[in-house]
């Protein structure tokens, strides 16, 4: 089986990982460990065909963690420390508070939640949806 029409996201790291969703990788038999992107010690790996070509992945394949990346700033301003966790509710049509979002400080960061598709898929989320952070631990 192949999942179509990839994303690729930067920058480049020093060890190669695919993300994937719950959904991708049921549809992909592939059993990705839910994990916070870069802990890919004991995960599975995966063939990656582009139009030049492909690479094998030994390892790599997670299903990433929900998280939010701020930089020193904006974690100052909203209180929030790395390594810790945060919830965020999502407003809009199917409002919904997502928990145990993992707090990611850089200096080159700026406030972005990041959700896979099947977490925004459930809350209908658009462009046009916003939410609030909720301070946890």
């Amino acid at each position: 089986k192949r999942i179509n029409n990839v994303r690729i996201v930067g920058p480049g790291r020093d060890q190669t990982q695919v993300e994937l969703s719950k959904t991708d990788a049921v549809n992909l038999n592939i059993n990705a460990p839910l994990r916070i992107s870069g802990d890919l010690e004991g995960t599975p790996g995966i063939k990656v065909q582009g139009p030049k070509g492909s690479i094998i992945l030994e390892k790599g394949v997670i299903v990433a963690k929900r998280h939010i990346h701020v930089s020193e700033e904006q974690a100052e301003e909203l209180g929030i420390k790395a390594k810790k966790y945060i919830s965020i509710k999502i407003n809009g049509e199917k409002e919904t508070i997502y928990n145990k979002l993992s707090v990611r400080i850089g200096p080159n960061h700026n406030l972005a939640v990041h959700l896979d598709t099947d977490e925004g898929n459930a809350t209908c989320i658009n462009k046009k949806v916003f939410g609030e952070l909720i301070k946890t631990n």
